[in-house]
């Protein structure tokens, strides 16, 4: 009853990274789920989008992890920022569109959903665990920051739907 329980939630888009449990029961329940999910995201169909996104993420700080990695001085992506930005990618919903990865010479790490020169969200990953986005949805834009703390904030989840279905 419970993997059923996980396994509807998941894919409705709403993953538990952090619990707030308070007893041993719910403890236990909340370890069962996050199993859960990273079975499924090890899986095939489920978890093509993340380990596609987690393969580019590896590529691009192995190749900007050194300083100057750019010519112009840019700072390196350290490891705190790859791991920031593999939780954020653990915490998308499964079905959700791959991002593509890059890195700015700041040392952030950047995360960019393109459907077209009028679709796009560019989220930009701090090594301080601030996220920065900029999106250009049709006619209108939108930016702003927001702190990640585990899930993917409602704001940048409804700019990466938008944008993946326009």
């Amino acid at each position: 009853m419970i993997a059923e329980a996980a396994i509807g939630f998941y894919l409705a888009g709403a993953p538990v990274l952090l619990s707030r449990a308070v007893s041993g029961t719910a403890d236990y329940v909340a370890m069962k789920s996050e199993e859960n999910r990273d079975s499924f995201m090890n899986s095939l169909v489920l978890g093509q989008s993340f380990q596609k996104s987690v393969n580019e993420l590896q590529t691009v700080v192995a190749e900007c992890s050194g300083a100057d990695w750019d010519g112009y001085n840019a700072y390196p992506v350290t490891a705190d920022t790859y791991d920031l930005a593999r939780q954020f990618l653990k915490a998308l919903p499964l079905y959700s569109a791959p991002s593509s990865v890059g890195a700015e010479p700041d040392g952030h790490l950047t995360l960019e959903w393109y459907k077209s020169s009028r679709w796009l969200l560019s989220l930009s990953i701090s090594p301080e665990g601030m996220l920065y986005y900029a999106a250009l949805l049709g006619t209108s834009k939108q930016y702003g920051s927001e702190p990640f703390l585990g899930n993917v904030p409602p704001q940048i989840m409804n700019l990466i739907s938008r944008v993946a279905t326009a």
